[in-house]
């Protein structure tokens, strides 16, 4: 396991949370057109309307596949995690990298301490010292 592929997990989550806003955009564009066709009492479904819909679907087939890449990265890292003896580690890395939070945040939630660097430091030790840093072959 690399930083670079922890990272990128990080952003898999984020381009999630993005993709399902802007699904719930569409469907309020959907609802705005839905009503605006039936104050004017037409049974006409088509136009916008269809369009939206159709673009919906496509966004959420976007989805489906994109949350199937990040479930596989996620139990990839959750047994890679499973292999840390050090379960302060386990933690600084689920809360850092896998739940998105900072150092700050991190070094909080696991040794209830106000400073960035103890976490970040035990970290960077124990990276070092098991060659996370470097790239993995292929």
């Amino acid at each position: 396991m690399t930083e670079e592929k922890l990272k990128s997990f990080i952003k898999k989550q984020n381009d999630l949370k993005e993709l399902q806003a802007l699904i719930r955009s569409e469907y309020n564009a959907v609802h705005a057109v839905t009503a605006t066709v039936s104050r004017r009492s037409t049974r006409d479904l088509s136009g916008p309307t269809v369009k939206t819909l159709e673009r919906i679907d496509q966004l959420q087939k976007v989805l489906e596949k994109a949350e199937d890449e990040y479930l596989t990265d996620y139990e990839e890292i959750e047994a890679w995690l499973r292999s840390i003896p050090d379960l302060n580690i386990v933690a600084i890395i689920r809360w850092h990298f896998l739940l998105g939070y900072n150092w700050r945040e991190t070094n909080i939630k696991v040794f209830k301490k106000h400073d960035y660097c103890f976490a970040r430091t035990k970290y960077l030790r124990y990276a070092e010292a098991n060659h996370i840093f470097e790239e993995e072959p292929e």
